[in-house]
């Protein structure tokens, strides 16, 4: 799983793809995540984590209290990612917002 996080962080942060709207960084994924655009001084008292969990609309969403950030999975063994461009599309999408999503 960390070599899919990876991917996507370095395609969404990349800003070569097409049709992408705006350029998303690892700083507007660590604010997302954590509600801090940067890690602070002396370090987050609670580390940030990366869980993966289904999602209906395969959206990302985060607790920025406990510093989580859920991505999403299929919901079983049968069930496709969307295509990488629709998938990276709602990545975008929700990371640019700012929201956190609930969980």
């Amino acid at each position: 799983m960390e070599y899919v996080v990876l991917e996507i962080i370095s395609l969404l942060s990349g800003g070569n793809r097409k049709g992408m709207k705006g350029k998303i960084t690892p700083e507007d994924i660590l604010e997302f995540a954590t509600g801090s655009r940067y890690e602070p001084v002396l370090g987050f008292k609670l580390k940030p984590t990366i869980n993966f969990q289904p999602h209906p609309q395969w959206l990302p969403t985060a607790s920025t209290c406990a510093n989580q950030l859920y991505l999403p999975v299929p919901p079983d063994a049968i069930t496709p990612f969307p295509p990488e461009e629709k998938l990276m599309a709602l990545m975008d999408n929700g990371f640019s917002t700012k929201l956190f999503g609930i969980n």
